[in-house]
């Protein structure tokens, strides 16, 4: 059996944590509960935030607490059509 992992599209946010500013990759909408999600890219202008980016656990809780059964999601990072190259864009 083949086990099918979707990918979730992410936006970099820098924010404020304390004295630093950290990184955060932002899922708008889990593709298993439908709800933001963020996971850490580590420190600004220290660290490379797409190093972040691949295989990561979904952060969804059930009502009752519990996580629920699920591979997880690839991280990818969501780029506008602003963001894309401009070949990519013809």
């Amino acid at each position: 059996m083949t086990l099918s992992i979707p990918e979730a599209p992410a936006t970099l946010k820098p924010v404020r944590d304390g004295r630093r500013v950290v990184n955060l990759w932002v899922i708008e909408r889990c593709p298993y509960c439908g709800r933001r999600h963020t996971h850490r890219a580590g420190v600004a202008g220290v660290n490379d935030p797409r190093q972040a980016l691949g295989h990561r656990v979904a952060h969804c809780v059930t009502k009752d607490g519990r996580l629920p059964d699920n591979p997880g999601y690839v991280l990818i990072e969501h780029l506008t059509p602003a963001d894309r190259p401009a070949e990519a864009r013809r």
